[in-house]
């Protein structure tokens, strides 16, 4: 019998990169190129693997197929995550083809750190809120990616076997070895280079740029998705 489709749903900055490809070189093919939100990029195909797709819960529900297949969802504590995404956005990410990267810089190209982080936050997160809420309230599996990172993605194979799906466990871990931080950025976890698409990785970074406006928005805005997590609230 042919394997069920599998998705790996995830977010912006919670090692999307990374989790794709330890998924890419544990799975023969069928393996979809990667179409984030662009659903009109999907093509359902018995025993595919789709990594790295950023869609709520409801979108993710409207997929050709998609109550026949296994899904996870890769969660990262917001606060980090938009802390790494403001420094994609402003210094990292190619604005070739993306226009929205080029109008964010526009934007707070006069802004300190500290403020451009509490623009970010304040308007441009609504939206990975909800998709974090969808996927939280679903009853789906969920995973932190602060889990998988504190174990170097040596948790990712029970996990995903915990969900039944089938795989070469000598091609995993060999797949997560190769795809480790030090291994990729040649520099160990949480050393911090602003530069790099894997600027540090570690946990808990969005607490260097913390003010007293950020605070008060953190706490307004998103309190309740991370109690949902299980994330702390300070």
């Amino acid at each position: 019998m042919s394997r069920p489709a599998l998705f790996h749903v995830t977010h912006a900055k919670a090692g999307s990169t990374w989790l794709a490809n330890i998924l890419r070189d544990t799975f023969d093919d069928p393996v979809s190129p990667r179409f984030g939100e662009a659903v009109e990029e999907y093509r359902w195909c018995q025993g595919t693997v789709y990594p790295a797709v950023f869609l709520s819960y409801d979108e993710f529900l409207k997929l050709e197929r998609a109550e026949d297949s296994i899904v996870f969802y890769v969660i990262r504590d917001i606060r980090d995550s938009l802390v790494s995404l403001y420094f994609s956005l402003r210094y990292t990410h190619t604005t070739e083809g993306f226009p929205h990267v080029q109008r964010f810089r526009d934007k707070t190209g006069g802004m300190s750190d500290e403020d451009g982080i509490a623009f970010l936050f304040e308007k441009g997160s609504r939206k990975l809120l909800l998709m974090q809420k969808s996927w939280l309230k679903s009853e789906m599996p969920v995973i932190r990616y602060e889990d998988l990172i504190a174990s170097g993605g040596g948790i990712l194979p029970g996990f995903l076997r915990s969900l039944g799906v089938k795989f070469d466990n000598t091609r995993m871990s060999e797949a997560i070895e190769r795809r480790g931080f030090k291994k990729v950025y040649k520099r160990e976890l949480g050393e911090r280079d602003n530069t790099s698409h894997g600027r540090q990785g570690l946990p808990g970074d969005w607490r260097n740029f913390e003010s007293t406006r950020l605070r008060g928005f953190i706490t307004d805005q998103f309190n309740e998705v991370l109690e949902l997590a299980g994330y702390p609230l300070d």
